[in-house]
């Protein structure tokens, strides 16, 4: 459906805009969406709700730093070398989405840590694409000859909608299971075990 509305040039554009946020998003979860898959489930076993909640922040506040700072970085490298302005500025807008897709994946392996598998994908594989086609059509509807930025922003919309959705419910259910209280952090741990899965997710991607 974008490929129609948009032709096929401004869907190559579109394209390699979007091929480039799913390897900077993914290397932007330094890893984090595997460990916590990992560590929620042992934690749950073992009744550990002080690990749990501090596994939680920490991979919430660290896949946010990353995120913001490889979409600046990427942001300042594609402004500096790009001489195309169709690409530079699809790029440009298009980076916007990395936090979002990046915590995206995380609430999607939380998620799947607890077991909640429907929700894991709800956002991703559901409503994002949903989401993405009325945006989209809306803009093709009213614009007399919408670009490829256009059709960019709407995916970033899309994207933010989606994560931002997913997060409250994700973290609505998690407290309902986790009680307040004191965290405890093993920063050490989780970084030892991100770091092997983000080498497999990078020489993947």
């Amino acid at each position: 459906m974008l490929a129609a509305w948009m032709g096929a040039a401004a869907f190559g554009v579109y394209s390699l805009a979007w091929a480039w946020v799913a390897v900077l998003a993914t290397l932007a979860g330094l890893g984090l969406p595997g460990t916590s898959v990992r560590f929620i489930a042992k934690y749950e076993a073992e009744k550990d709700v002080s690990a749990l909640r501090g596994l939680l922040k920490f991979c919430r506040n660290a896949t946010a730093v990353a995120a913001c700072g490889i979409m600046v970085l990427a942001a300042v490298v594609v402004y500096v070398a790009a001489t195309d302005p169709r690409y530079r500025d699809a790029l440009l807008l298009s980076f916007t989405a990395i936090p979002a897709l990046a915590l995206l994946n995380l609430d999607a392996a939380t998620a799947r840590g607890f077991g909640w598998m429907a929700l894991s994908v709800l956002a991703e594989q559901i409503a994002r694409p949903v989401l993405l086609i009325l945006i989209a059509g809306a803009l093709f509807i009213t614009m007399q000859s919408p670009r490829a930025e256009h059709f960019v922003l709407a995916c970033s919309a899309a994207y933010a909608l989606a994560a931002f959705g997913q997060y409250r419910v994700v973290r609505r259910r998690a407290q309902s299971r986790i009680p307040a209280g004191e965290s405890s952090r093993h920063q050490r741990v989780w970084l030892a075990a991100s770091a092997g899965i983000l080498l497999l997710n990078g020489a993947q991607v």
